[in-house]
């Protein structure tokens, strides 16, 4: 349809994390931080994508996290497991897919 490409290659990165996330959120009950998984996933694509210099988005992602934690949303396992899962994702993913 004329998207381009790191656009298409962002949405399948965000889709393979909800595809490890969902299941563990709606199968076993425990509440995955979606807000930290786009956040980290987030700060990987702005710095690979855009520049390195966007790496300074890493401590507004763990705002993010700290914010799921202390509105008492998330436990700050589930916060480090969504990071990880979006950072995980999107930082395999995007490279390889590029």
């Amino acid at each position: 349809m004329g998207a381009p490409r790191q656009l298409l290659v962002l949405i399948a990165c965000m889709a393979a994390a909800l595809a490890v996330a969902a299941p563990i959120t709606l199968l076993a009950k425990w509440k995955i931080s979606i807000h930290a998984l786009v956040a980290a996933g987030t700060a990987i694509a702005l710095t690979v994508l855009v520049s390195p210099y966007f790496a300074v988005a890493w401590p507004l992602a763990a705002l993010v996290g700290w914010s799921r934690v202390r509105l008492r949303d998330h436990t700050i396992a589930q916060v480090f497991a969504g990071a990880a899962i979006g950072a995980a994702a999107t930082g395999a993913l995007l490279p390889a897919l590029l």
